[in-house]
């Protein structure tokens, strides 16, 4: 197998995580993990413990670690058919406190999204719910940035677009528009003047 190749690029076996020790460390956005049994491609079976994390027995999770500046946007998602837990954590270890960590239901595919308060690495954590787990898993990072107003996309994952978003309310692109076209004809005007 040939993890450079193209191909093979979202394939398990170039793509495993390993432990808060040796976490894949991601550098690309988007990226995104594929395969067929989360407990056949993943071993590691780290039992989270501190403040806020949601604490599984014996279920193997993938460990991903993201270098962030302040207030850089990632989002995580898991949209096979695992039941999983999305954690996210500053420093990586069973009894690391959790930024966020929760059982979405069976569905985290709207994932969570995390704003960097600070510079440095966070981990980005998918648990098997059940230590029995043999579902398929899609896991997705994916980097967002400050909301462009004009460009029809939800860049910071807020669920708004554009003039919709709030961070838009003073951005040119979504002001009022004042159309004076001709000089006293109020049938073609916005405003008249």
């Amino acid at each position: 197998l040939d993890c450079d190749d193209s191909d093979c690029a979202t394939d398990a076996s170039c793509t495993a995580a390993g432990s808060c020790a040796n976490p894949t460390v991601v550098t690309t956005f988007p990226f995104t993990a594929t395969g067929a049994d989360i407990s056949a491609d993943f071993t590691n079976s780290l039992t989270l413990t501190g403040a806020g994390c949601v604490t599984r027995l014996g279920s193997v999770e993938a460990v991903y670690a993201v270098d962030m500046g302040v207030g850089e946007i990632i989002r995580l998602s898991e949209s096979g058919s695992l039941d999983s837990v999305l954690t996210v954590m500053t420093s990586c270890g069973s009894s690391s406190a959790c930024s966020y960590s929760d059982d979405l239901g069976s569905d985290e595919s709207g994932g969570y999204v995390y704003t960097a308060a600070g510079n440095g690495f966070v981990y980005f954590v998918v648990e098997a719910y059940y230590s029995t787990a043999t579902a398929s898993y899609e896991i997705t990072l994916e980097q967002g940035a400050a909301e462009v107003c004009d460009d029809s996309t939800d860049n910071d994952f807020d669920g708004d677009t554009d003039c919709d978003d709030s961070d838009c309310t003073t951005d040119i692109a979504c002001l009022p528009r004042i159309n004076e076209v001709g000089y006293d004809d109020a049938s073609t005007d916005d405003f008249e003047f």
